[in-house]
């Protein structure tokens, strides 16, 4: 009864966001993934006890409790940085790890610290697939030479906490996720108390949405020069200069071309999880260590050294870790940051929290699926609802489509000028 209850409650309500808590728990082992590249969704694949219900009990598509943040942060609900230790800026010492990430390369340097320091004897991280150059697959890693391996982000849908049941006994590991995979991984420590002494840091990643594997299919069809599938070697969504873009490689002497990621930011919104967009937790507020791009920062910086990566640390133990790797250069470099940038990325995570708070007490109001928070959410009058949902899905997607015109009008026009500064006023939509 247990995945018929998940699939009816979750699945179905189009709801899952494809973390892969729910087949990390499995006892039977009965929850597999088999479509990756398409909708992505878990399959049940064998009978599950009557009694069992624990993939509902973790799935945080459905519901997680956010009730905790309320007296952490002292607000009515869950915005702003949340629980905040210490912010700063970190980059990766070495200058190769650091051209090679997506923003500084903290989260790499810092892994390898903690793994060449014994505080981790492995790493459960999102990389490229070894089985597919343009995919994207979980592992679990335990040198330095995987670890570096996996940098840079990865913008595809991919169910990282089905890795749990390989995790070994006596072990410890630190996990590199989205928020949705971070919440999971709570809720599957509430229900296996073994798995809290196995995954001892979590390494929690900003999260805008994440894609289907559809959208990096359409990267691929956008490149040019083309470059044939047959001869891709390896694809990298953050290439080059901060903030980078979608570059794939043929082998045979790198990117022929970078496509921006201002440019092809549209596509968070035509390829991204229903889920996405009723999600509250952009930030990963219940990760040990949090980090994000430095764009709220960028004044701070010099123009050359933009690759910085914002690092808040949320818990005890997150401050523990870092203080084991900060004071020496060896690994990492750290920067302090301005009380009014920090209060600046605050109100900015405030503002983006508010819409989707909006947006999922819009959903509940006209009746459609949206996942239990337990914390008030805003109300507004029935037809406002409507309204403002249907502004959600056909302004918003309007107000790309024609950004997007304007961008491809000033490239076709060689106007590189007028591209860059198109780029920058229209990036927030």
């Amino acid at each position: 009864m247990g995945f018929e209850l998940l699939r009816r409650e979750v699945i179905d309500k189009n709801l899952c966001c494809r973390c892969g808590s729910c087949a990390g728990i499995c006892p039977r082992g009965n929850i597999v993934f088999t479509d990756t590249r398409g909708a992505c969704l878990p399959q049940g694949s064998g009978n599950c006890p009557e009694t069992c219900d624990l993939c509902g009990k973790v799935c945080p598509g459905g519901h997680f409790d956010l009730s905790p943040l309320r007296q952490i942060s002292g607000l009515s609900f869950a915005t702003g940085i949340g629980a905040c230790l210490n912010i700063s800026l970190l980059k990766a010492a070495d200058k190769t790890l650091r051209e090679m990430s997506t923003s500084g390369g903290a989260v790499t340097a810092l892994l390898i610290a903690f793994l060449e320091k014994g505080l981790i004897d492995g790493v459960i991280s999102i990389g490229p697939d070894p089985e597919s150059p343009t995919g994207s697959a979980a592992k679990i890693l335990s040198s330095a030479e995987e670890i570096k391996a996996h940098t840079q982000s990865r913008y595809c849908v991919c169910p990282l906490n089905q890795l749990m049941p390989k995790l070994e006994a006596g072990k410890k590991y630190a996990l590199v996720g989205l928020p949705c995979m971070v919440d999971g991984l709570r809720n599957m420590m509430e229900v296996r108390e073994s798995l809290r002494g196995q995954v001892v840091i979590t390494l929690g990643l900003f999260c805008h949405s994440t894609m289907f594997y559809s959208a990096t299919e359409k990267l691929l069809e956008l490149y040019r020069p083309p470059v044939a599938r047959s001869s891709v070697k390896n694809i990298r969504y953050r290439e080059g200069k901060f903030p980078g873009g979608f570059a794939a490689h043929d082998g045979k002497g790198g990117a022929t071309e970078i496509i921006p990621l201002p440019d092809y930011m549209q596509l968070f919104n035509r390829h991204s999880l229903n889920r996405c967009r009723l999600c509250i937790d952009h930030y990963s507020a219940f990760s040990d260590l949090a980090f994000a791009d430095p764009f709220p920062f960028l004044d701070e910086l010099a123009e050359n050294d933009q690759k910085w990566t914002v690092a808040i640390v949320r818990t005890a133990a997150g401050q523990k870790f870092v203080n084991e790797v900060l004071g020496n250069d060896d690994h990492v470099v750290s920067k302090k940051v301005t009380e009014r940038n920090i209060a600046r990325l605050n109100d900015k995570l405030r503002a983006i929290q508010s819409v989707h708070l909006k947006q999922v007490a819009m959903t509940k109001q006209i009746g459609l699926p949206a996942p239990g928070y337990n914390i008030p959410l805003p109300r507004s009058t029935l037809p406002r609802a409507v309204v403002n949902l249907f502004r959600v899905y056909l302004f918003g997607n309007i107000m790309l489509s024609c950004r997007q015109m304007l961008l491809k009008v000033c490239t076709l026009n060689q106007a590189g000028a007028a591209h860059t500064k198109l780029t920058k006023r229209y990036k927030s939509f």
